[in-house]
């Protein structure tokens, strides 16, 4: 199987390890760029009949996300602790755009050094985007890279409304106590070659779909 989503490998991951080759889940991907390319839900849409939700507000590649994931639900929005409108950083490299307040000095690609153009973009609340889109009450796998983002996101969630069976998130040093203390276990992604990614299971479905 090619998988999409090289060195973090969380394709593989869930479709090896945390879902076990399950049929028609439900998916969250926020920063899911062209829908391919470092897709970590491409191909348990493709060739599981997964089901979801994709946010990527870069206007140079939303379009390209809308005609290569026709299945799934697309918004051109920000993911963060507000719903209105906000300013979002968007780089000519790919990958690296996102809301500049919450970048830390060492931040590889910056607005100070790098080509970049500043566009408004709405803003939702994770509640809010699942609210807009009917999403069920237990959503199968969230998948959040977002570029420092993903504390603001979590921070607020009404995790008593809504659970994720399993997690996978940049940056998540900030949020794990968050997710800890909401009921998630951090666990292992044996294929991931990266420091920055986590890995987290509800505790309520570690024991059937996920092995210690």
């Amino acid at each position: 199987m090619k998988y999409h989503n090289p060195r973090t490998w969380n394709d593989r991951w869930m479709i090896e390890h945390a879902s076990k080759g399950s049929q028609n889940g439900f998916f969250v991907e926020a920063g899911a760029l062209d829908g391919i390319s470092g897709s970590s839900t491409y191909l348990l849409e493709k060739d599981y009949g997964w089901k979801g939700i994709l946010v990527e507000p870069d206007s140079d590649i939303f379009e390209k996300l809308v005609s290569n994931r026709p299945n799934s639900k697309c918004l051109d929005c920000c993911l963060y602790d507000k719903n209105g409108e906000i300013d979002f950083v968007q780089f000519e490299a790919k990958g690296w755009s996102g809301i500049a307040e919450n970048w830390p000095e060492t931040r590889q690609v910056r607005p100070e050094t790098d080509n970049h153009k500043i566009i408004k973009r709405q803003s939702l609340t994770l509640e809010k985007l699942l609210e807009k889109f009917e999403a069920p009450s237990i959503i199968d796998y969230l998948a959040l890279d977002i570029e420092r983002s993903e504390f603001k996101i979590l921070k607020n969630f009404p995790f008593d409304r809504y659970r994720f069976k399993a997690i996978s998130l940049e940056g998540y040093v900030e949020s794990k106590k968050i997710l800890q203390n909401n009921g998630y276990l951090q666990v292992a992604n044996p294929f991931s070659e990266v420091y920055h990614e986590g890995y987290f299971i509800h505790k309520d479905y570690i024991e059937i779909n996920y092995k210690l």
